[in-house]
């Protein structure tokens, strides 16, 4: 029995979290209410008047005890309680008159809003399962029905790939709901060019006839526009692997598939003429999905959002004049729906998905006034006072202005003008202590999500700024954002057993992002290029180093997030060594990779990785230094140049003109040393055929520039006379030539006899491009002086 009667016990917890933290902590209390949901599941018969009343009570005090974030923490009601109500509702959802099942999904709601769609596949003794309890109430649904609502609540809560069978009965209880503005369609409007032409028109049509709806029938078409827009979604930042993104296109029907044109027409309407909010908020969510997830030409799409971006603007309020820019969102209890269908939100991933969005903010003068809600509602902010929602709104502002600004130089300038770099430091710095206190157990994994969502949206920002060598020159030069960066990289959260893997996920694209901005602030032009670079005890070097080490041996499961930062990485090394005149410093970037280890991410099974690698080797062989120690650690028994013969061979059968292009140059920058290893070059027929291969079929120019640079270093001749005094070698042997070098005339002698003049002369006869001409004109000159 419990500590009080159920009546009592339930009136004492509602509103006080004191009353609610020592129910959880009384084990003998808890046993009883799950004892009270067994007997329900297990129960053959039909429930007596006392049983179903002693249920009611039950599911009265865990709707109020969920209600408290603390509660929702405890595994039992995390795990157990969602099973449990499910095999109550597959068992009793036709018993009474309906109450039984609107408390279950009340309190199944209270559970997984705050968990991002929970996997529930619950069946009882006969099969029956969960998801088939919905359908039925929603294919026999009445729209008097008290659970109707509550199931509609929790619909978009549930996972959609497992509850895609609930599409059709929400279509049709949608289209009967919406029955008389369709009706209107129908009768009104259906030879009209503004239906007609619906898709492509840029304007919302004006038809306030459609919007006279009830009270009542507006919240229920928001709540189907939800649940539908749920089990369409294509929201890939909620997609976490390659094959599950895969299964939903081969699962979630296009949504222009599913949802009629009459209702497009009528969604539209309702964003011109309805006076609610919220249905605006679900009208705008559903056609959303029109320009990501359906048959629609490109050009129809992107007339789709055109024509909601101007509701979208009014939902955020950007013109409060109280400044507090309220703006409407799904819900008003914490919920991670609350975020997703959130105007902030929304407009972050059309500002990342459609580059006209942010011509349009500048074009609108809004981009201020983003700059202004971070002023006016977070400036003086404490984080650790801030609740989810405030941080999930700060991280969606930097999200759009990330996006308006990693294009568009006027539009970094004037995010900078509104000084937001003291808020940059801020949100690393308050991320990093996080780090801390999430490895300390003294923060949980939620808290961790928003903290890493805001560092996230907050980086992303930077990255965009940093893209700009003005603003790496004034605003940015002074930053103190080094020390929490380099926390971030070296911050090991796996080292943690029982972490959840969207927390690793995160937190390694969180390091990827810090990594592309580091890229950024090492390029030779970067004032902080230095700051890095001489971190005390090489901090900065050594963690590049672990990075790439650590990310080559990890986890084939993590495939995806090692290659990333790998990627990364390794293009923070390939602008380290782009124009580094320091030894000291090439020389500890090299020892940290070593020279066989480079080699091997250049043959690495991800292309990108490879490609990436071999800009690094690219960039490595510009110092002749480098490339003399690259040969002389690598090419025992010849095995640099096997690794080049066989590289440009299996990458001119793929078609992959980027690495070509690498592999050109470091054969280039190979020949650019001295006169014996360009004789080394010519003594590889392979690679000779390779460079002619390319240059007789590639239509790029800027690959035939490359092979031509080959062959105007092969036919170039050092000073003579530092060459007095040595002894004969290969081409020496040959004989003279006309050019005046035995070596020479032995290069230039094996390139005629392949074909090169003949085809070089053809390039120039087929090419208009002056870059190509000019060296393909010293190329000329050189073979046949």
């Amino acid at each position: 029995m419990v500590s009080k009667p159920l009546r009592e016990l339930r009136l004492s917890i509602i509103g006080d979290n004191d009353e609610k933290l020592q129910l959880l902590r009384s084990s003998e209390d808890m046993d009883y209410l799950f004892s009270v949901l067994q007997h329900a599941i297990e129960s053959e018969d039909m429930l007596g008047k006392d049983e179903q009343l002693e249920l009611h009570q039950v599911l009265i005090i865990l709707y109020s005890l969920t209600l408290y974030p603390m509660a929702i923490n405890s595994p039992r009601l995390k795990t157990e309680l969602l099973a449990k109500l499910a095999n109550i509702a597959i068992r009793r959802h036709s018993e009474g008159d309906g109450t039984i099942l609107s408390l279950v999904c009340q309190v199944m709601t209270n559970v997984m809003s705050r968990f991002n769609e929970v996997h529930l596949d619950v069946y009882d003794g006969n099969s029956v399962s969960f998801v088939q309890v919905l359908y039925e109430k929603l294919v026999n649904f009445d729209i008097d029905d008290p659970y109707l609502l509550h199931i509609l609540a929790l619909v978009p809560h549930l996972h959609p790939l497992e509850y895609q069978g609930l599409v059709k009965p929400l279509v049709s209880a949608l289209n009967f709901v919406a029955k008389d503005s369709l009706g209107l369609i129908s009768s009104r409007y259906a030879d009209l060019d503004v239906y007609i032409q619906c898709y492509d028109h840029e304007v919302l049509p004006s038809c306030l006839d459609l919007c006279a709806n009830s009270e009542s029938t507006v919240r229920l078409l928001s709540l189907l526009l939800f649940s539908l827009c749920h089990l369409l979604y294509q929201d890939q930042d909620l997609i976490n692997k390659k094959d599950q993104a895969n299964e939903v296109e081969n699962i979630v029907d296009p949504i222009d598939g599913v949802l009629s044109k009459e209702v497009y027409f009528m969604l539209t309407c309702f964003l011109k003429g309805a006076k609610n909010y919220e249905l605006k908020l679900s009208c705008i969510s559903t056609l959303m999905n029109f320009s990501t997830h359906s048959r629609l030409n490109e050009q129809s799409k992107h007339a789709n959002i055109r024509k909601l971006l101007p509701s979208l603007i009014e939902l955020i309020k950007l013109d409060d004049e109280d400044g507090s820019h309220e703006e409407v969102h799904y819900k008003k209890q914490p919920s991670w729906l609350r975020r997703r269908y959130n105007p902030f939100y929304l407009l972050s991933k059309l500002c990342l998905q459609f580059e006209f969005v942010n011509g349009f903010l500048f074009d609108c003068n809004l981009i201020l006034k983003f700059c202004d809600i971070i002023d006016e509602n977070f400036i003086k902010l404490k984080f650790d006072d801030a609740d989810e929602y405030e941080l999930n709104k700060l991280s969606d502002v930097f999200l759009i202005l990330s996006s308006v600004t990693s294009k568009n130089e006027v539009n970094r300038k004037a995010v900078l003008d509104d000084d937001l770099v003291n808020m940059i430091e801020r949100v690393l710095s308050f991320h990093v202590v996080n780090l801390k206190k999430f490895d300390q157990e003294a923060i949980g994994e939620e808290e961790m999500a928003v903290s890493n969502q805001l560092a996230l949206s907050t980086c992303y920002l930077l990255r965009s700024l940093s893209r700009s060598v003005s603003n790496l020159r004034t605003y940015l030069s002074e930053m103190d954002v080094i020390a929490n960066m380099l926390d971030i990289l070296q911050f090991q959260i796996s080292k943690r057993t029982d972490v959840s893997s969207s927390i690793l996920k995160g937190e390694n694209l969180l390091k990827t992002v810090v990594l592309s901005i580091c890229a950024n602030l090492v390029l030779d032009f970067s004032p902080m290029r230095k700051k890095l670079l001489s971190c005390e005890g090489d901090k900065f070097l050594k963690i590049l180093g672990d990075l790439l080490n650590d990310s080559q041996g990890s986890d084939e499961n993590n495939d995806v997030d090692n290659d990333s930062i790998l990627i990364n990485s390794l293009y923070v090394v390939r602008h380290i060594f782009y124009h580094e005149k320091d030894l000291d410093v090439l020389n500890k970037v090299v020892s940290m990779i070593g020279y066989d280890g480079l080699i091997n991410l250049c043959k690495h099974r991800n292309v990108k990785v490879g490609e990436q690698a071999l800009n690094v080797l690219r960039n490595l062989t510009c110092h002749d230094s480098q490339m003399k120690a690259v040969l002389e650690a690598l090419n025992t028994d010849d095995a640099f140049f096997q690794f080049l013969q066989q590289e440009l061979r299996d990458k001119i059968l793929r078609k992959e003109n980027n690495i070509l292009e690498c592999l050109v140059y470091i054969i280039v920058n190979v020949s650019a040393i001295d006169e014996e290893r360009r004789d080394l070059i010519v003594q590889h027929p392979e690679i000779l055929r390779a460079i002619y291969d390319i240059l007789s079929t590639t239509k790029n120019e800027s690959l035939t520039v490359a092979c031509l640079w080959v062959v105007i270093n092969l036919g170039w001749l050092d000073n003579v006379q530092q060459r007095s005094g040595e002894s004969m070698n290969f081409f020496q042997s040959m004989g003279n030539s006309s050019n005046g070098d035995p070596a020479v005339g032995g290069r230039s002698r094996v390139l005629k006899e392949m074909g090169f003049t003949l085809l070089i002369r053809r390039v120039l006869d087929e090419t208009e491009s002056l870059d190509v001409k000019e060296r393909g004109s010293i190329a000329l000159t050189n073979l046949e002086r």
